[in-house]
């Protein structure tokens, strides 16, 4: 799963550059990457070079004041007792990710980490990249999991949908949601919570009438 357009409602990078007076430099740039025309990895560094120097408590003030999307709690619990493990795998940055996941109890996230040098913002360490399909490889067994949903918002997530038995854009650009089998226009993972419910409910009755 996503995290900023999907388990955050918004973009760190960009809320970040609107206090710096770099917002429509970065919206672009943002905007290019998800809709898959930019190289991820590229739009990501070009991000940064725009907002070095700013300041690590400015970075960690914004990380705070980000908000979860609405129905993100209500999705997390529901999947939890429907026996779903929740992995969220993102090109955004630890600092957000980390509070982000503690306060949805999510134990285990991939993200990439911001560098710093005299408490100024400097560089970034890309741990995740636009293929985070093999990032998950990585971290997970994939053969444990009898049914696996990916979410995303952007290009850099149709790697992701390549592993998925159901895909899932949520609010995403055009470039993405031709790929999933689900598309959510709406700001409310409470509907994802409800389709997750709905698949269970259909798993129960195909057993029956075995």
């Amino acid at each position: 799963m996503d995290l900023e357009g999907v388990l955050i409602d918004g973009e760190f990078l960009v809320e970040l550059a609107k206090e710096v007076g770099k917002e429509r430099e970065v919206s672009e740039l943002t905007r290019l990457g998800l809709e898959g025309k930019l190289k991820w990895e590229v739009g990501l560094r070009k991000r940064i070079n725009l907002l070095r120097g700013v300041s690590r408590r400015k970075v960690e003030s914004v990380a705070k004041k980000l908000k979860l999307m609405k129905g993100a709690t209500k999705l997390c619990d529901i999947a939890r007792e429907l026996g779903y493990e929740i992995f969220v795998v993102t090109g955004s940055f630890e600092i957000l990710a980390r509070k982000a996941c503690e306060k949805l109890g999510i134990n285990y996230f991939a993200s990439n980490e911001l560098v710093f040098n005299c408490d100024k913002l400097v560089d970034v360490k890309v741990k995740v990249d636009s293929d985070k399909a093999r990032v998950v490889a990585e971290k997970l067994n994939l053969n444990a999991y009898d049914f696996i949903v990916a979410v995303g918002d952007g290009a850099n997530d149709a790697k992701l949908f390549e592993l998925a038995d159901l895909k899932v854009a949520f609010n995403a650009k055009d470039s993405l949601a031709k790929k999933a089998d689900v598309v959510i226009r709406r700001k409310d993972l409470r509907l994802l919570a409800s389709l997750l419910m709905g698949i269970e409910l259909l798993k129960i009755k195909a057993k029956r009438k075995r």
